[in-house]
């Protein structure tokens, strides 16, 4: 399947998916070209995702647009510090639910993703009370993720 001028190929580790690149990509530079290409992927029914290629390093995956939920589980987001995907599915939930998240980063140790509608008061509110893995995100003299999420867009977790 081909977006914009990149070629993605069937994946042999996800099914269902498309995969572009060997694994040789920084995860700054993957995640760039991720979001460049999410629109198209979007249209076409697929977010455009920066992940972990055959246990290297970062490429891109087309994976089918089914819920962030089925991304967290599909690469096994949360596990690299001990924990679930059902966890971490289950602190951004509610999140999803108001304003649905478009990721365009998954692996073992983190989630970054965008929302679909402009962030507001509640929806705030509610990343405050549920969201555990913040670090990322903390505004060190506010407290808050406020600023992050705003200026951002979206979030930022991280499992150690």
């Amino acid at each position: 399947m081909k977006i914009k001028n990149k070629e993605f190929e069937p994946s042999q580790e996800h099914e269902g998916c498309y995969v572009y690149g060997d694994g040789s990509e920084d995860s700054e530079t993957a995640e760039s070209e991720a979001l460049a290409l999410q629109s198209e992927a979007l249209r076409k029914g697929y977010y455009c995702v920066c992940g972990v290629v055959n246990g290297e390093g970062y490429g891109l995956y087309l994976v089918p647009k089914n819920g962030i939920q089925s991304v967290i589980e599909l690469f096994e987001v949360g596990t690299h510090g001990g924990g679930d995907p059902c966890e971490v599915w289950e602190e951004i939930e509610m999140a999803d639910d108001l304003n649905p998240l478009i990721p365009y980063f998954a692996d073992i140790s983190g989630l970054k993703a965008k929302f679909s509608k402009p962030v507001n008061d509640e929806l705030l509110d509610v990343l405050d009370e549920h969201l555990t893995s913040i670090e990322a995100m903390i505004d060190e003299e506010e407290g808050t993720i406020d600023a992050f999420v705003r200026e951002h867009k979206g979030i930022h977790l991280w499992w150690d």
